[in-house]
């Protein structure tokens, strides 16, 4: 190493290189050859492999501290902070009680800084004031000082007014004007207004007298003895000269929120002798402070002064003012005031959501609309523009226009899709059953910069959207706009608000069935009512809403469904009568009647069992080629009779013997039980008589009697019963 070191010295480079090499290869876990050659490179300019080479010598002798040191500097020269701050690390382990380590943890914060790794960052200072000599007080504040602002940045306001009350009573004769005015507005964040006076008692020579012939003063701590019965007992204030206008401002702001308003009046007054285009921000400042404990008279001429300046002419105090006018009751200056916010900030919406409220209550309903309007864009809603719609969809809800309330509720509900009559769209809509394939078939159809995810992030909470949904679609129930229902209640299917919620996809799925329904589109209703049967197949209500939607079907779909579904499930009672019912107006009784009996084994009270098997023997004694005709007749007049007693006397069992009897040809027979029938009142009275079978009986009747040539009769039940 001598011989090479020498050789470095005369300039003879690559001899000094070659030894290094060769020393290397001999004892490899030696330092000194790389920090020679560190030495060598950096000589001769090339810092990257003079950092290389060096960094292997630290790594080999770490307890060098001013090798790392060099490193560290060296690598900020080159750039590579990461790298520097690795290097301050090792040169603090290698001589952790070295009392220069101070600029070591200032350098390696800074740094951090700048990488944008602000929690290093803050431990290095923290470390930094544990080892801060106490003598070194300034040093001390300066830290402190760094961390407070750490924290208040990272809004953890709590920690930093912690960091600065030990700052101060650990170094209070170093404590500035500044470090009083950082203190004091974090303790008025937290509304610690009499720990924030205190401050200014302790360190500023504000002096106070109470109202028990005491002063609070420096000397003289008081603390919480001031509250007596929720009231301060403050009654003068005496503050030096020098003190800067703007803790006396704190001073004067924090007596108000103390609700001492007399004082702090005192106090205040020097601020008002200052330009307000220069201390604009203390007469805010003092405004917000009187608004806060709702004294809206005493901060309305400082809000005038303030909009009536130049340099605080902002759409922010014209909203504080606006707010301020709305308070007092002055609603027209209020709205005045709001319209000059949104004028000078449109996409303020607290402003103009404020002013479509108030012109509201003045009962200008059109310019509360047009405070609420939105340019239309292509593109997905910001959070602004989803708050905006849907206020105006509230507003159009209120006044009930229809029109303008489906149309904004639509742009709020399904902004994220490209286009809503697009056939791909459409098909992924109406065709996919699956949530999981209807999501993925909508991946294509977002606007551009939108994630399904996002809907879990939602602007506006998806409870507030799904009562605009349920609104809408109540809205267009009742004016009966059942296409636009049927393609609303589509469409929530497939919204991200609602997909990652089962229970909100479930009702929409349900409305979307009703939907189907009124509209009558038996395709759509077919479909859904088949997954709901599938998955509630053990409810009876899921079969009865699919015999309401076979009751606008004209195909024959609903058949095969039922006998697969017999397969997987047998001996199930609804699906083995609505079989019996779809072999029945196929005109295959006897298969029915195998259906029917299968379910009289199971429901053998039941009147309905009874009577579909008494009609079906009943049908089968009326075909052609049918044989013990009059077997088949008195089993089916047996059932019937069953199911006569089993529901009971009423107008239906009458009408449905009668027809029975009719059907058979025994019309003397039929005209008494139809006869009868008339007698009785439905026996569901629903206001609208859809239950009655009045009309029915007293048709079948005149029919009777017109075929056997009793005119008069057959006219006289048509005058009673058929004329409207």
């Amino acid at each position: 190493m001598g011989e090479a070191n020498i050789k470095f010295a005369q300039g003879d480079h690559e001899k000094a290189i070659s030894i290094c090499m060769d020393i290397i290869k001999m004892a490899p876990e030696a330092y000194m050859p790389f920090q020679t050659l560190g030495l060598i490179y950096e000589d001769q300019g090339d810092l990257k492999k003079s950092l290389q080479y060096s960094l292997i010598s630290a790594y080999l002798n770490p307890v060098d501290r001013n090798s790392w040191i060099r490193l560290a500097e060296l690598c900020q020269e080159l750039g590579d902070k990461q790298q520097a701050t690795l290097c301050y690390t090792k040169a603090l382990r290698a001589e952790p009680q070295n009392p220069q380590n101070l600029d070591l943890f200032w350098s390696r914060s800074h740094l951090y800084e700048e990488l944008g790794e602000k929690k290093k960052a803050l431990e290095g200072y923290k470390s930094m004031l544990r080892i801060t000599p106490s003598q070194d007080g300034e040093r001390y504040m300066e830290i402190a000082r760094t961390i407070t602002k750490h924290y208040y940045e990272e809004d953890d306001k709590v920690s930093a007014m912690e960091t600065m009350r030990n700052a101060f009573e650990a170094n209070s004769e170093n404590v500035t004007a500044e470090d009083v005015n950082l203190f004091m507005e974090l303790l008025m964040t937290q509304r610690q207004f009499l720990q924030a006076i205190e401050v200014l008692v302790n360190h500023c020579g504000v002096v106070f007298q109470l109202n028990v012939n005491r002063e609070w003063s420096k000397a003289v701590p008081i603390g919480i003895s001031l509250i007596e019965n929720g009231a301060v007992k403050i009654s003068s204030v005496a503050i030096p000269e020098i003190l800067p206008i703007d803790l006396r401002v704190k001073l004067g702001i924090c007596l108000i929120q103390n609700k001492l308003f007399t004082i702090a009046q005192v106090v205040i007054n020097q601020l008002f002798q200052e330009s307000v285009e220069d201390v604009g921000d203390l007469y805010l400042d003092v405004a917000e402070a009187y608004m806060d404990q709702r004294c809206f008279v005493d901060a309305k001429p400082i809000l005038k002064k303030l909009v009536n300046s130049e340099n605080y002419n902002l759409a922010a105090v014209w909203l504080r003012l606006a707010e301020c006018l709305n308070s007092l009751g002055e609603v027209e200056r209020a709205v005045d005031a709001y319209s000059r916010v949104v004028e000078m900030a449109p996409s303020h919406i607290e402003a103009r959501m404020s002013l479509s409220t108030l012109q509201s209550q003045l009962g200008k309903h059109e310019e509360a609309l047009k405070a609420l309007s939105r340019d239309e864009s292509d593109g997905l809603l910001t959070k602004e523009e989803k708050t905006l719609l849907l206020q105006r969809c509230m507003l159009f809800y209120a006044h009930g226009r229809l029109d303008e309330f489906y149309h904004e509720c639509k742009a709020l509900l399904f902004n994220m899709f490209k286009d809503l009559n697009d056939p791909d769209f459409i098909k992924a809509v109406y065709c996919c059953r699956s949530n999981k394939t209807r999501r993925e078939m909508l991946q294509d159809h977002f606007k551009p910069g939108y994630k399904v995810g996002d809907s879990s992030k939602s602007d506006i909470p998806v409870d507030d959207l799904w009562d605009l949904f349920v609104k809408l679609c109540e809205l267009l129930l009742n004016n009966k706009k059942y296409d636009d229902l049927l393609e609303v209640t589509a469409l929530s299917m497939s919204c991200p608000y609602f997909m990652l919620e089962p229970r909100k996809v479930k009702q929409a799925e349900f409305m979307c069935l009703l939907a189907c329904i009124r509209s009558k589109n038996e395709h759509f209703a077919f479909s859904h009512i088949r997954e709901i049967c599938i998955k509630e197949g053990h409810k009876n209500q899921a079969w009865n809403l699919l015999n309401q939607v076979l009751l606008i079907s004209t195909e024959n779909r609903h058949s095969r469904f039922c006998l697969r579904y017999l397969l997987t499930n047998p001996d199930h009672a609804p699906v083995e009568l609505l079989n019996g019912h779809n072999a029945t107006i196929s005109g295959t009784y006897k298969y029915a009647l195998g259906e029917y009996v299968a379910v009289l084994r199971t429901c053998p009270e039941d009147p309905l069992v009874n009577l579909c098997i008494g009609l079906t023997l009943i049908h089968l004694a009326g075909q052609k080629y049918s044989s013990k005709k009059h077997s088949l007749f008195a089993q089916g007049l047996t059932f019937i009779n069953n199911y006569m007693e089993l529901r009971g006397e009423c107008q239906e069992i009458y009408y449905n013997l009668g027809r029975a009897l009719h059907q058979l040809g025994l019309t003397y027979a039929a005209i008494h039980y139809y006869k009868k029938g008339l007698t009785f009142p439905p026996i569901i009275e629903d206001g609208e008589n859809r239950f009655d079978l009045t009309h029915q009986l007293a048709y079948n009747l005149m029919i009777i009697y017109k075929s056997s040539g009793s005119d008069a009769l057959a006219r006289h039940i048509m005058n009673r019963y058929l004329v409207i």
